[in-house]
């Protein structure tokens, strides 16, 4: 059961919410003030969070910014809910980064509308994020290993041609440092492709991260 957090002062358009969301299955918690629901996101966790914007103790404003600071709730979908319909405020909410903006007085299939589809989407970035932890896990070692293998097998060379009592040419030295250097760059490259993997995938911006994988070299 998904569950919905309802950020509002006005108790009238809170508990007309609450009976909303709990008519369709949801679990609804709900504060009076931007602290309170800040404290009531950090204790429940919840999947999506509507609030309003103009509210006593902290704005909608101030809670969006620090709920984003936390990393156990910095992706949960974030819509904003208030009667500041002028575009000044809808792009300043937009703007944060807030997933929607509905205005006062407001339709209830809208609102249910946008947290329903809020919540699908953020199961899709969720079961992508999921894929991605499995796929690295799977593919991390064997991709690693090549690379590791020749920085070990040789430096253990190196290290046995100088307690050899012949010692090792300059050309061998020179051979086993290039193996070694090439080796390293390899795996360089390897985990910086992995990182912007990560991030091109939990920014969901394939096409503008793409272009940024490192070469081979």
């Amino acid at each position: 059961m998904e569950k919905i957090l309802i950020i509002e002062d006005d108790e009238l358009i809170r508990e007309n919410m609450i009976e909303l969301f709990t008519n369709e299955g949801y679990c609804v918690f709900s504060a009076e003030n931007g602290k309170k629901g800040l404290e009531k996101a950090i204790q429940k966790i919840p999947d999506i969070i509507v609030s309003d914007i103009m509210m006593p103790e902290m704005d909608g404003f101030q809670v969006y910014k620090s709920i984003r600071s936390e990393p156990l709730l910095a992706v949960i979908p974030f819509i904003f809910l208030s009667a500041l319909s002028d575009r000044l405020h809808i792009r300043s909410g937009m703007v944060l980064g807030a997933d929607d903006y509905i205005t006062k007085p407001f339709i209830n299939t809208e609102l249910l509308e946008a947290v329903k589809n809020r919540i699908a989407k953020s199961k899709v970035l969720k079961k992508t994020m999921e894929d991605l932890k499995l796929n690295l896990i799977r593919s991390v070692p064997h991709e690693f290993l090549t690379p590791l293998n020749a920085v070990l097998g040789f430096s253990r060379l190196l290290i046995d041609g100088c307690n050899d009592e012949e010692g090792l040419s300059k050309e061998d030295i020179l051979d086993f440092g290039v193996f070694i250097h090439g080796a390293g760059r390899k795996l360089l490259r390897i985990t910086q492709n992995y990182v912007l993997l990560t991030e091109l995938m939990l920014n969901e911006q394939s096409s503008d991260l793409t272009h940024h994988l490192q070469p081979k070299i």
